[in-house]
Order: C-alpha cells, then structure tokens, then sequence
C-alpha cells in the first residue's frame, strides 16, 4: 500500500509524548539510522530533547551508541522495525546512508538498494511525530528530495530545507550537507506560551486537511560566512603548512588544540591518519568514538566519516526551526 493511500491510518497529527522532568515536559526523540548520534544531539541542543531510542544496524555505531546512551534501546533495522510497537516520539531524526546520492559513489539515487527513505517514511507514517529531522549529502537536492517531499506531502508534512558547508562555522574542511525539517500544520501549532505541552492537537488525524498538492515546502539559504570567526594569530605554522590558518581557527572555535595529525603504525617509523584527528576535525567531544572499547582505528574512521559536524547541525537546525515548526518559550 502506498503513503498516499495509507496516510495518517494509525494516530492523530499531534500527540504529546513529553517526559515531565522537574516540572517541565521533555519532548522525546527517535532517531533511525542513527551513527554515533551526532545529528541526534544536535537536534537535542536545540530542542531541549532527550533520546528515547535510536535505530541502526552496524555493531561498531551501536558499540558507540550503547557506551554513550545506555538508556536508549537500539531498535535495529528500520526495513522491518514494528514502528507501531515503537515508544512513542515527539522529534523523528534520520540521517538515512548517503551513498547512493553521494558524488563519491555510483549516483544511483532512489534506485539504489541502500536508499532506506521508503523505509523511513513507513516510520514516519506510523509513529507520527511531531517534528521531523534530516540530514545528508547536499547532492540530496538532484537525487531524491523530490521523493522525500511527495511522500512528506502525502503523509501531511510542510518542509523547508537548507544546504550549510561546515566550513561555514569555522571547520577545516568543506562537507557541504542538507539539513531538512518538517512539521504538521506548522501554521497551527501555537506558541508555546499559549499550550502548556508545546504541542496541540490539530485535525481528526484522518485525512489531511488540505491536499498534498498545496503542501508548502521551503527552500532557505543560510546566511553566509556564519560565524567563520575573526583572523588569528596563526601558531605551528612548521606543522601545518599552508592549513595552519584553517587550523588555528578551529581550534580557536572548539576551545581545543589539535591533535597530532597522524600516529605510528607500529612498523619502524611509518605513520598514518589518526581517528583522534578526525574526531577534533569534526567538532566531535574528543574519545566520543575514540575511547570506545572494540572499534577498529578502520571503523573509527568509517564512523566519523560518515557522521556530521554537530555545529553545523546545530547551526542548520537553529536556522531551520522558527516559531512555525517549533514554538520557543
């Protein structure tokens, strides 16, 4: 059965699954293809969230999600997760495998075997959140999002969506990525400081209440040189060579001094790329991966290489989520 027969079939368009802590509701977040969580605490930093559960099949992922969010079940392969048995979630988060859109690999798109969107649109079918999160490769644009928006449409979601290079928040490096955020109704959700929840119910959770062919959907552009932060005395020059500006500015940002760039191999004196490099190049808490028990120096390096600098996250979500999708205090 397709999106477009099946829509809204299970649940009402809002619900509240908030935690009360302290006194106060915390919404919950679901996360699917989640990696080592970076997007999923980004989203948390901005929404006051906490991680309900993630969803991903690769055992070195999960090695890090488990030591990082023991609390947080890891529900596997969303190809065949019972999402209706799912805790329920207020904020969907999905950084589904870029390859089959990415520039490094084959360009397939939507025909590739890896393409897991069909499979997280059945969760977002059924678990309805309230707020919905993307990330991937920015070559998302030309292959795919025009599928990611009919079926968001289908099942009764608004999006916008932007494009941020890391480099644009101070990072030595390009890793241009799209962020996507999409919402119910946005138009009705009422601000915070009119519902106690920040949640409201809207609509019979039927039908949409106006046709997927008038679903708004919004393309940002973020502002340029966002925080690129100010020339600096630039120190190790002998190290870094011509990098050293790009270098001392991140450090100058993540308040933390590079690591070497590379480490011994252990035969003579040969050296290599090292995971604690990459970690720092990311903006990622030194050891997030790193000081994790039985992960490879090779799956440390997959693992960062596939995750997203969590202030470009940070920042792209922050640019995405208004008043409309996600009411403020």
């Amino acid at each position: 059965m397709s999106l477009q027969q099946d829509t809204l079939r299970t649940r009402p368009q809002w619900r509240v699954f908030s935690r009360r802590v302290g006194g106060e509701l915390v919404p919950r977040i679901g996360s699917l293809c989640s990696g080592i969580g970076a997007l999923d605490d980004a989203v948390a930093a901005v929404t006051g969230a906490e991680l309900a559960w993630v969803a991903d099949t690769d055992p070195d992922a999960a090695r890090v999600l488990t030591h990082r969010h023991p609390h947080a079940p890891n529900l596997g392969d969303i190809r065949t997760a019972p999402w209706e048995d799912a805790e329920p979630v207020d904020i969907l988060v999905a950084g589904v495998p870029c390859q089959p859109v990415s520039k490094a690999g084959k360009r397939t798109g939507v025909a590739d075997a890896r393409w897991l969107w069909p499979h997280a649109a059945r969760a977002v079918r059924d678990l309805r959140p309230a707020l919905i999160v993307l990330e991937n490769v920015a070559a998302l644009r030309t292959r795919g999002l025009g599928d990611i928006l009919t079926d968001l449409a289908a099942l009764g979601y608004d999006a916008r969506w932007l494009c941020l290079r890391a480099c644009e928040l101070g990072a030595p490096h390009q890793r241009d990525r799209m962020f996507l955020a999409a919402a119910t109704h946005p138009q009705r959700h009422p601000r915070s400081q009119d519902h106690p929840n920040r949640f409201a119910a809207a609509g019979s959770g039927r039908t949409p209440s106006h046709p997927a062919s008038q679903r708004r959907h919004q393309r940002l552009t973020p502002p340029t040189g966002l925080q690129r932060g100010r020339d600096l005395a630039v120190t190790g020059a002998e190290t870094w060579g011509k990098y050293a500006p790009a270098i001392a500015r991140w450090e100058h940002l993540t308040a933390r001094p590079a690591p070497a760039p590379t480490a011994p191999t252990g035969r003579g004196e040969a050296r290599r790329l090292s995971p604690r490099f990459v970690e720092w190049m990311m903006g990622i808490n030194s050891g997030h991966v790193t000081d994790v028990e039985g992960i490879s120096r090779t799956a440390q390096l997959r693992l960062l290489g596939n995750s997203v600098v969590p202030a470009q996250a940070e920042a792209a979500v922050r640019l995405l989520l208004d008043d409309t999708l996600w009411p403020r205090p």
